[in-house]
């Protein structure tokens, strides 16, 4: 439901465009729908997970390129992706994310016992077999909560900044009983509650994870290219995952690199040109375990 506009002769000043697209969005009014979790992986243990996880959540199944698509009409906030998927799927999930579901946390599932180090995209949290109830429901649960406190924070820089617009180009006296402004102050306000209350749920690990996603490392010049490559050559792969030469030997035998490093956890191996990135590990987990 839209902000109502206002009535007779009451003498609100006009909002910029930034501003008003604040004060109309249906942010505040709205009953917020359930997180809705997108599972893919074969039918019988799609089936599975959706039974465990139903209750808190709206959940969608695909385990076709054209159901992934389907899934993301509507914004995802977890994506459980099972890591034997073909590559097709994982690019397809990937870009869905990236253009349809900014907030969308992703945790890859996998048939072996160890944790996955190449799945193929990038990851929060990987499930490794024997999967249980319990880990599935208190790791959705845990990012859906991450995934909507920013979702949330978006919404509250938004109306802020409506505010703030009114605020420039108006005085007090002509702002003292525009309804307009009235009804952000409102939304400003419940989006902080709610923000306050789902913080109060966090824990240090819930914290940081947040946090590195809205003050992101950056930086320019020699120092900040040494200290990424450094980080990067700390978690390299032994070996090439497609010839398996190692990669600490160069392709004529010498003491030289075997590989190239393309970018912070990406590497090309120089014997047969595979190219494999590592997610960042910092990214790889919820909690400990």
């Amino acid at each position: 439901m839209g902000v109502r506009g206002l009535g007779g002769g009451d003498q609100c000043p006009e909002p910029s465009g930034e501003c008003r697209t604040a004060a109309q969005s249906p942010i505040a009014s709205r009953r917020r729908p359930r997180p809705v979790v997108l599972v893919v992986d074969g039918p019988t243990r799609a089936e599975l997970f959706e039974l465990w996880i139903s209750d808190g959540c709206e959940v969608r199944t695909a385990n076709t390129i054209a159901e992934i698509r389907d899934a993301f009409e509507e914004t995802i906030s977890v994506a459980l992706v099972r890591n034997e998927l073909p590559d097709e799927a994982k690019a397809e999930i990937e870009t869905r994310i990236k253009n349809s579901s900014p907030y969308c946390r992703t945790v890859v599932t996998t048939t072996e016992h160890v944790e996955v180090m190449f799945p193929g995209l990038p990851y929060d949290v990987c499930l490794s077999e024997p999967t249980t109830k319990s880990a599935v429901r208190q790791t959705v649960d845990r990012l859906t909560r991450r995934s909507r406190y920013q979702s949330l924070l978006k919404d509250y820089y938004d109306v802020t900044l409506g505010i703030t617009n009114m605020e420039v180009g108006a005085t007090a006296a002509e702002l003292d009983g525009c309804e307009r402004y009235e009804e952000l102050l409102g939304t400003r306000s419940r989006l902080r509650a709610e923000l306050d209350d789902l913080k109060s749920t966090f824990d240090s690990d819930d914290l940081r994870a947040v946090q590195r996603d809205l003050r992101p490392e950056r930086g320019f010049g020699p120092e900040t290219t040494q200290r990424n490559s450094r980080r990067s050559e700390k978690h390299k792969p032994d070996t090439c995952i497609g010839c398996g030469r190692t990669w600490d030997v160069g392709t004529d035998g010498s003491g030289g690199a075997g590989h190239r490093r393309l970018g912070a956890f990406v590497w090309k191996c120089m014997e047969c040109g595979t190219v494999q990135n590592l997610p960042d590990p910092s990214h790889r987990r919820v909690t400990k375990r």
